[in-house]
């Protein structure tokens, strides 16, 4: 059976394109449970402790874990636990949008972002929570995320996976 150039090259097409879509919507685990690889320590020292990344308390001095890539557009969730503090941030797209977390110490909790272009949206325990305009430069639309934790705090960090 002899095929021409054009229905060949439709079907090529329409092969690559579902392929490309499906690649782009996938979920990546972003922390792998064993070493920093897909982050940086912004400020601070970080390591893996049981299967979570967790900064070494520093009394004087506040601690930034990011993302070694840049994001746009992307959904995230993680496990999220603060130590010896309530309050922690999350910011998305290099400071673009900076979150203030207030958050029961010692406990897990689930935190999800979604962000399209500057939109983003996150919800902790599955409630929406604001961003800080005042710090944060909305109209950033790619960047690191960075998790931080206050001086005198502990930020546990787990389970992070992130679809495009």
């Amino acid at each position: 059976m002899a095929f021409t150039r054009g229905p060949a090259m439709l079907v090529c097409l329409a092969l690559c394109w579902s392929t490309c879509r499906l690649a782009a919507g996938e979920e990546k685990e972003l922390f792998n449970g064993k070493d920093l690889t897909n982050f940086t320590e912004g400020k601070g020292k970080w390591k893996v402790v049981d299967g979570a990344i967790v900064n070494e308390l520093d009394p004087a001095a506040a601690s930034r874990l990011e993302t070694t890539a840049s994001f746009g557009d992307f959904e995230m969730t993680c496990k999220l636990m603060y130590e010896n503090t309530r309050n922690g941030e999350l910011q998305i797209h290099s400071y673009g949008q900076v979150f203030a977390l207030h958050l029961e110490p010692g406990a897990w909790v689930e935190i999800k972002v979604v962000a399209k272009g500057a939109d983003v949206k996150l919800t902790v325990a599955g409630q929406a929570v604001e961003f800080d305009k005042n710090d944060g430069k909305p109209d950033q639309k790619e960047g690191v995320i960075g998790f931080c934790a206050p001086k005198g705090g502990t930020l546990k960090l787990k389970e992070v996976k992130i679809k495009k």
